[in-house]
């Protein structure tokens, strides 16, 4: 029996565009929410509750990712950039829709409490800040037990440690090049390095320069995507997310693809796992193979594998 010729991409674990997301740029971080929801969920032993459907919850919490983004939009964008503009939010607090909106974020998140009148910044962080990135939710969501892992919501980090998503350290691993030297009889001539090291700061943004298209290209690969399925209406995309990743949250990928009318073509699959989606660390890992196999044998299925997207470099100060 013949082969079969892949002819796809698999994009694991990435950010399609850099510029939305709220890490590194001044914008909505609502792409994170079901996120920081999923992970609160699984601290909080929901997900173990009977008659907790993951699906119908996710369906909710979009809708308020949807609300939320509107919001930042019309109301409370000024909060997060450069030179801060709080008129328009503390406006807002003022309206009874106020309290609806912090006692959901509350709700989903677990961070802050419910609000009281007369509460102000000191004393819920929504009300600091509505626009809270996934560093500031890995540090505020319990700081007894220490900070969220970056790369695995579901994991703790002594508050002192320095996360492994952001540790630009250079560590040489030796017992990788002995294994490979003295195991498979393979040397490298590269120079091995942990984690993400000095690669961040010296990572190549342009595009192809060769390739006109009319959309911004810089920090996205949506455009280059769009195109490629121009090219080649047979290529097959699957992305994968793990539910628990702050590094590259799966809503975003799901805005991302929906802005491009793109939904129809790329499905955007979601697990119980962090960032990578690795065997060990996913939920069921059996559907990560089932779809990865169902992608493998559409006809004619060169596979391009695009895995674990570097942190964004800061745009922000």
């Amino acid at each position: 029996m013949p082969a079969n010729a892949l002819n796809g991409i698999i994009l694991n674990s990435p950010i399609l565009d850099e510029k939305t997301d709220c890490y590194g740029f001044y914008v909505s971080c609502g792409g994170a929410l079901p996120t920081y929801t999923m992970v609160k969920a699984f601290h909080d032993k929901s997900l173990e509750s009977p008659g907790f459907g993951v699906t119908a919850f996710l369906t909710n919490v979009r809708a308020f990712a949807a609300t939320f983004n509107d919001l930042y939009t019309s109301v409370f964008s000024g909060v997060v950039q450069k030179t801060p503009d709080r008129s328009k939010w503390t406006a807002y607090l003022q309206k009874p829709e106020a309290a609806d909106f912090l006692n959901k974020l509350y709700q989903l998140t677990g961070i802050g409490k419910t609000l009281q009148p007369g509460d102000s910044a000191a004393d819920n962080p929504w009300i600091a800040n509505p626009n809270m990135d996934s560093s500031e939710f890995a540090e505020k969501f319990a700081p007894a037990q220490g900070k969220l892992e970056i790369g695995d919501g579901r994991k703790f980090l002594p508050r002192q440690t320095v996360d492994p998503a952001l540790d630009r350290t250079d560590i040489n691993y030796e017992y990788v090049k002995r294994y490979q030297a003295d195991f498979i009889g393979y040397k490298a001539q590269s120079t091995y390095v942990g984690y993400n090291g000095k690669i961040i700061d010296v990572w190549d943004y342009e595009p192809k320069s060769g390739l006109s298209l009319s959309e911004d290209r810089w920090r996205t690969t949506i455009p280059d995507l769009a195109y490629s399925m121009t090219l080649n209406k047979e290529l097959k995309v699957l992305i994968q997310h793990g539910y628990y990743d702050l590094n590259t949250p799966f809503h975003q990928s799901e805005i991302n693809i929906k802005n491009a009318g793109l939904s129809a073509s790329i499905p955007v699959k979601t697990y119980g796992g962090g960032h990578g989606v690795g065997p060990y660390s996913t939920d069921d890992y059996d559907k990560v193979l089932g779809e990865l196999k169902a992608l493998y044998d559409q006809p004619p299925a060169n596979i391009i594998a695009a895995f674990n997207s570097p942190v964004p470099e800061e745009v922000k100060p």
